[in-house]
């Protein structure tokens, strides 16, 4: 999962992976929030975890997040961060005492991320990114990584971006299921049935 947060909030996996053994790799850029996953899972077998964020080049990036006075500040802030500064950016109209800060983060293309895992299937992809799912799917290299679901939030997408995405999906043979918040592609039938 690319943004897994602190494993529980928000989280479709979580019931899954404590009730039905599902595997993975969990991945979460913000290191607070990593120590938190890693707390939250802690002795449960077959995850792995990545303390980076999901880009369409392997280095450094800014990463972009709301802060403010603890007493002020939502809890739900850091579910905003990003290494798209115009999604945390969006709430300070409405949010004057907090501010945008930015600090590096290290970055992993799916690619580099799955290459220690080149013999192992990967059945199902969420991506939860604020705003950068669009770049992380366009840069996935289909002929080599084939997950036959993928869950991406393209409620932050702009909409010639979200066509975009729903364009390369298709041609790489994913039918597109949109939600709410979220759009389902996904190449068999019986698996989207069985995760709905």
């Amino acid at each position: 999962m690319i943004g897994a947060h602190e494993g529980q909030t928000s989280d479709p996996l979580f019931y899954y992976i404590f009730n039905q053994g599902w595997k993975g790799i969990m991945v979460e850029p913000q290191p607070d929030l990593f120590k938190k996953l890693i707390r939250k899972f802690k002795g449960v077998s077959g995850l792995e975890f990545e303390n980076v964020a999901i880009s369409k080049t392997d280095g450094k990036q800014k990463f972009h997040i709301l802060t403010g006075p603890p007493e002020q500040t939502p809890e739900w802030v850091n579910q905003l961060a990003s290494l798209n500064p115009s999604i945390p950016a969006a709430l300070l109209d409405d949010h004057p005492h907090l501010r945008l800060e930015s600090y590096e983060v290290a970055c992993k293309t799916i690619k580099s991320l799955m290459a220690p895992y080149k013999n192992e299937d990967f059945n199902l992809l969420i991506i939860d990114a604020e705003g950068y799912d669009g770049i992380i799917l366009k840069s996935i290299e289909f002929e080599t990584f084939q997950p036959s679901l993928i869950v991406f939030e393209h409620c932050h997408l702009a909409s010639t971006e979200l066509s975009d995405v729903s364009a390369h999906l298709e041609k790489n043979n994913y039918t597109l299921y949109p939600m709410r918040f979220n759009t389902i592609a996904f190449r068999d039938p019986v698996v989207f049935k069985s995760y709905l």
